[in-house]
């Protein structure tokens, strides 16, 4: 009913992450690809120039909430080049960015993962 953003954002800290990594490990049965992109500016997307402008400074490139090294994890890795934000991947702005289709990237990967059997 009523969450608590702070403890929330802590959970999403490298030192919570670094532990959280150290605990849950990869399991053999799980197929994991990483999936991520980056804004080019801190003014590609007004409503994460802050956010952008801190990782950038940070942990280098980023989609304005995570960064590519943060992003990358397991052996299937793939960017998808281009200006793009956190917002455009999860399709909040519902338009075509940098030509890429977002709702047609998802179908391609559920298409990848039933052409390997899953």
């Amino acid at each position: 009913k009523h969450p608590n953003m702070y403890e929330t954002l802590y959970l999403l800290t490298t030192e919570y992450m670094q532990q959280f990594n150290l605990q849950v490990t990869c399991d053999k049965e799980v197929y994991y690809q990483s999936l991520y992109v980056s804004m080019h500016s801190s003014l590609s997307e007004p409503l994460f120039f802050f956010s952008h402008w801190y990782i950038a400074s940070a942990a280098g490139e980023n989609d304005g909430l995570v960064s590519e090294v943060s992003a990358q994890w397991g052996p299937n890795q793939k960017k998808i080049p281009g200006d793009i934000s956190h917002l455009d991947m999860v399709d909040m702005k519902k338009a075509f960015k940098s030509g890429y289709n977002i709702p047609a990237l998802y179908l391609e990967l559920v298409q990848d993962l039933v052409r390997l059997g899953f």
